[in-house]
């Protein structure tokens, strides 16, 4: 509703200014009256944009506001003695500051043009020559300063633009066929406009020359009419674009939400001081006697101070932290778990995951034990007793002290082959242990 309200005021206020241009006759103090009230509706629709730019953070609204008032200032250099009735500048003077306001309005307009179709223009040397055309519009401006007063234009900086634009973009033209009528609806209202100035602009000094008068209000009123088309289209599809922003943002965020507390896993965010921000159901029967709602919950308390302080230096260093946790069993529910810890640094917060690898871990650990261990004695078996040789060796070499005692079974073949070798088995079980 907001928007609409914005958008309809912006309409209102184009209307009053194509009301106030094409009433009243021809006269002196018609034209004084038009112009004033073009001048002062023209700064309202200034300021309305303006206001609504900082209001919605738009980019696009600030930039027409400033081409606004460019045309503003257009409109008041070229009716100085309309504008301010009791100045009395040079021909000289006037010159100068019509062919200053041309120039401005060069620059706004590129810049307008830029912030509707810039992400339109793929290739960089159009977006580069386009940027570069107010810079040709001031040398043509200080070629108009040096000119004869009877040759002096001073709107041909502002044609000389549109000149460069329409060239740069028919020998370039990369712009997506969707905002082609976009673009040739601004480049005709630009067009217009240009005309109506050269036109008022062959028109001698002082004289009252009502067809140029109404080509160049025609021009201007042509140059608003399409570029507030152009702009309330853009700004409408803006604000389109940036409502289905927010509608994913924020389906994105039910959706984590809803992963987060529905996840299989412990989660726990923390910031980067350590402090607890929220945990899932996960982590709560987990960490049953760590994590209460209602008071200062910390990782400290959960992991341990000098894990909790590893791991938010990790993580906050490298963005990643991974490790397992062995907990002890009066810590967590259950008895002694433990889990795998896979911590990211997300923005200010530090997203921890903790996913139970008892029995992973233990039959891990069981696998590797009948690896290097004798089903029968469970004693190390040959790759058993050739991994723990290996390691003496290595602490050998490194001066630490060493022994190793070879015990042999003598006529161990006779108890198998007299009692059998279950009886066999017993006595190297019985060995072992003593052992």
């Amino acid at each position: 509703m907001r928007t609409a309200g914005v958008l309809a005021a912006l309409a209102a206020l184009l209307l009053a200014i194509l009301w106030i241009a094409l009433a009243g006759g021809d006269q002196d103090a018609d034209r004084e009256r038009r112009v004033g009230a073009s001048i002062a509706t023209l700064a309202l629709l200034v300021a309305g944009c303006a206001l609504y730019a900082w209001l919605r953070r738009s980019r696009l609204l600030a930039v027409f506001a400033v081409w606004t008032a460019s045309m503003s200032l257009c409109a008041a250099a070229s009716a100085l003695d309309l504008a301010w009735p009791g100045a009395t500048p040079s021909a000289a003077s006037v010159t100068a500051l019509q062919v200053a306001a041309y120039c401005v309005h060069l620059a706004s307009t590129v810049w307008l043009l830029l912030a509707l179709f810039g992400h339109d223009l793929a290739s960089p040397r159009l977006r580069l020559g386009i940027r570069i055309v107010p810079a040709a519009g001031v040398v043509a401006a200080l070629a108009v300063l040096v000119m004869p007063p009877a040759l002096a234009l001073p709107a041909l900086p502002y044609a000389a633009g549109l000149v460069a634009v329409l060239v740069l973009l028919a020998s370039l033209h990369t712009l997506a066929t969707t905002h082609v009528g976009q673009l040739s609806l601004f480049l005709a209202g630009w067009a217009a406009h240009a005309v109506g100035a050269m036109r008022d602009s062959l028109a001698p000094a002082g004289a009252n020359d009502p067809p140029g008068w109404l080509w160049a209000e025609t021009g201007a009123i042509a140059f608003a009419a399409c570029a507030c088309l152009v702009v309330v289209r853009t700004l409408l599809a803006e604000i389109r674009q940036r409502d289905r922003a927010e509608r994913n943002a924020l389906d994105a965020a039910r959706k984590y939400r809803h992963v987060y507390y529905s996840a299989p896993v412990a989660m726990i965010s923390v910031d980067l001081l350590g402090q607890v921000l929220r945990w899932n159901d996960q982590a709560a029967h987990l960490f049953r006697h760590e994590l209460r709602q209602g008071r200062l919950n910390t990782l400290a308390g959960i992991l341990g101070t000098e894990r909790a302080a590893a791991l938010i230096a990790e993580a906050t260093a490298t963005g990643r932290h991974r490790s397992e946790f062995d907990a002890p069993p009066g810590d967590v529910e259950g008895g002694h778990r433990i889990c795998a810890i896979d911590a990211l640094l997300a923005a200010d917060a530090i997203e921890i995951t903790l996913a139970d690898v008892t029995e992973r871990s233990l039959l891990a650990r069981t696998l590797e034990h009948m690896a290097y261990h004798d089903s029968l004695t469970d004693r190390l078996n040959r790759r058993g007793l050739e991994r723990e040789i290996g390691r003496l060796i290595r602490a050998v070499e490194h001066g630490a002290r060493a022994s190793l005692i070879f015990v042999d079974l003598d006529r161990f073949k006779a108890i198998n082959d007299v009692f059998g070798h279950a009886a066999g088995d017993s006595v190297v079980i019985e060995v072992a242990n003593r052992l």
